[in-house]
């Protein structure tokens, strides 16, 4: 699994001040080893060749797509998707997608149109080439209004997630101890939740990404009920006693939220995310066992398992350091 982030250069795919030459080299060779090769705005990303590529439908629009020496690959019509260094030639009639004069293409008059860099970082084009055909939409990015709202709810989730580590760490000084407010924590997961959910799971172009999206969801799920769960014993009971933490159900959220940001199951968020995945479940395991905390660790054990295969994009051996860094953490917050 790799992702490149582009610059913001055009009218070619630049990565660190490059064109990428998708028909030499070592683009030709990660693209031919690779499953699928997929542009948007958040860069390059290709997955193993081990990966099974799910069949596209809507929004998605398919075109046969064959090796070009000239980029990405050609089409029947003579387009080509990404050239590598020659001028991009679009048609006259379709000049206005990228909606910016400045592209750098050739505009002719021709059925021609080659996909270029201003087609991804201008009109938030997604592009998906698996074996012969192209697939390309304009849809797989959350609206504006979604966005920075999802964007808003995370800054929100990771104040609790603080206030609930320092709450850990000053509980035994005799200290007053501030809590995340938990229903209005609660009310931000399920809101961005819906936000990130609501446009189904056509983005994801591999079933591996597709579980992992899936299984976040039933994460998140699983942990909700749990607390809400709670909440509800406690009103049976009458008692009045602090609620579950749920720090688990705020890294979720946030996982799912950066897995529909990048379309997919690796994000460069993984890593923290599955350190504080890991760091619950050495805290879990050091308080005993039961039913409810089994159950909730081997749902945290499948979502490491998930993150540190399908998601974790740096060499596997930074996970022996991750893992032991979330073992001393779990040593200060276990109690």
């Amino acid at each position: 699994m790799t992702i490149l982030p582009i610059d913001n250069a055009r009218p070619f795919i630049t990565i660190n001040g490059l064109p990428v030459q998708w028909q030499s080299g070592g683009a030709a060779l990660a693209s031919l080893s690779s499953c699928l090769v997929r542009l948007n705005q958040h860069g390059v990303m290709l997955k193993p060749e081990s990966w099974r590529v799910r069949q596209p439908g809507a929004p998605w629009l398919p075109q046969a797509c064959l090796p070009s020496a000239q980029g990405l690959c050609a089409s029947p019509d003579g387009s080509v998707a990404f050239p590598s260094d020659q001028t991009p030639e679009v048609a006259q009639g379709r000049c206005w997608v990228c909606g910016d004069a400045n592209t750098l293409r050739e505009i002719a008059n021709t059925s021609r149109y080659d996909a270029s860099a201003c087609d991804v970082l201008d009109a938030g084009g997604d592009y998906v080439l698996a074996g012969d055909v192209l697939y390309s939409t304009s849809e797989s990015a959350l609206p504006v209004w979604a966005y920075w709202t999802v964007c808003a709810l995370a800054v929100f989730l990771v104040r609790c997630l603080s206030k609930y580590v320092l709450a850990s760490l000053t509980r035994e000084s005799g200290k007053p101890v501030e809590y995340p407010d938990p229903l209005l924590s609660i009310l931000a997961c399920g809101v961005a939740t819906v936000l990130v959910a609501m446009q189904g799971d056509f983005m994801y172009v591999t079933e591996e990404d597709l579980i992992f999206y899936w299984f976040t969801v039933l994460y998140i799920c699983a942990y909700g009920t749990l607390f809400l769960g709670a909440r509800l014993a406690a009103l049976v009971r009458n008692s009045t006693g602090r609620d579950p933490p749920f720090y688990n159900l705020l890294a979720g959220v946030m996982q799912l939220a950066a897995v529909r940001l990048y379309c997919g199951a690796e994000t460069p968020y993984n890593p923290p995310l599955v350190f504080i995945v890991a760091t619950r479940v050495f805290v879990k395991s050091r308080r005993g066992c039961d039913a409810l905390r089994a159950v909730t660790l081997l749902l945290d054990s499948l979502m490491l398992g998930l993150g540190c295969t399908w998601g974790f994009s740096p060499q596997p051996q930074y996970l022996v350091a991750l893992f032991a860094a979330a073992f001393a953490a779990s040593d200060v917050l276990v109690v």
